[in-house]
């Protein structure tokens, strides 16, 4: 039996799958699975006799039902050679995702997206592919820099800060350590208690927010399951470029008024944007003590679209 060759593009290695949707999905369009194909042939030569062929059908028609054969042949030819093959066909995970993925191309159930353009006909509920270059979610990757650099940051603000206090009378006293950590960050530490509850929020949601953007300029949020990753670290993959197939949940035009939340996952995903600004702004003001922690990203804005991926690949 011949079988066709892979494209190129479909030798692909997976480092996020989820197995179940494949499985579901293709015994959706195929009507259930064929286990095994079971081939008999009889060869014959001059004589009286009777053959015997019997087997199961391995067509994908009969499948479901799991039907078999058993057919009684008479003829005058005695039966010298006879041979039976079983063949079991066996399926990885990866190779009945490329399965999925022809029957969905095939059947013009799989859109590409790249530019803004193919949003307009793009509608929630659809299987997509992209292509992107994957990030941490922008306001996790933020927020953790900036705790990582907690301690310098502490270690610096103190070095700056006086020892002593003079009053309106000249009187000199060493100050104590609260007195110097108040004088020094002020209203910066409730800032730095709302990061760590913001940061564990995010770490403990039971799933990984990841950010792509396409070559065309589509923002892309993908909200995966950390158990789905075939390597220890899922943010082992930032910053490399990967095709993405799943099934889309939101789609917002360049003009939307909608946005996707970055902290919707969490428990401050009911807080409104300006309770936030704060936050925000206490952040952007720590760049003139010396530390960059770049833009803080609490919204997408489009042109985006957030998918549930069923595959993240390479």
């Amino acid at each position: 039996m011949s079988l066709k060759a892979p494209e190129p593009e479909e030798l692909v290695m997976p480092v996020y799958l989820n197995e179940q949707a494949v499985l579901d999905l293709i015994a959706v369009m195929e009507d259930g699975f064929a286990r095994i194909s079971t081939q008999t042939s009889v060869n014959s030569q001059n004589s009286e006799g009777k053959a015997n062929i019997s087997g199961s059908i391995g067509s994908k028609f009969f499948s479901f039902l799991n039907l078999g054969v058993d057919t009684d042949i008479a003829n005058t030819r005695e039966v010298q050679n006879a041979e039976t093959r079983s063949i079991e066909r066996t399926h990885t995970a990866t190779s009945l995702f490329i399965r999925l993925r022809r029957l969905l191309s095939s059947s013009k159930n799989l859109k590409r997206v790249s530019i803004p353009a193919d949003l307009k006909t793009l509608r929630a509920g659809e299987f997509i592919e992209i292509e992107a270059n994957l990030k941490k979610n922008p306001m996790l990757d933020a927020l953790e820099s900036l705790m990582h650099l907690k301690e310098i940051f502490v270690f610096a603000k103190l070095a700056n800060t006086p020892l002593i206090d003079t009053d309106e009378d000249g009187n000199v006293r060493i100050l104590s350590n609260d007195e110097r950590i108040a004088s020094a960050f002020g209203e910066t530490i409730p800032l730095f208690e709302m990061l760590d509850s913001i940061v564990n929020a995010l770490r403990l949601s039971g799933s990984i927010e990841l950010f792509g953007i396409t070559s065309g300029g589509v923002n892309s949020v993908l909200s995966t399951e950390q158990s789905l990753f075939s390597i220890k670290d899922p943010y082992g993959i930032v910053d490399g470029q990967y095709r993405i197939m799943g099934k889309v949940t939101q789609v917002l035009h360049r003009d939307s008024e909608q946005k996707i939340n970055l902290l919707r996952r969490t428990g401050f995903s009911k807080v409104n944007g300006d309770i936030l600004l704060p936050l925000v702004n206490g952040l952007t003001d720590l760049s003139k003590d010396g530390f960059d922690v770049g833009k803080i990203i609490v919204e997408v804005e489009g042109p985006a679209i957030q998918i549930t991926p069923i595959c993240i690949y390479v």
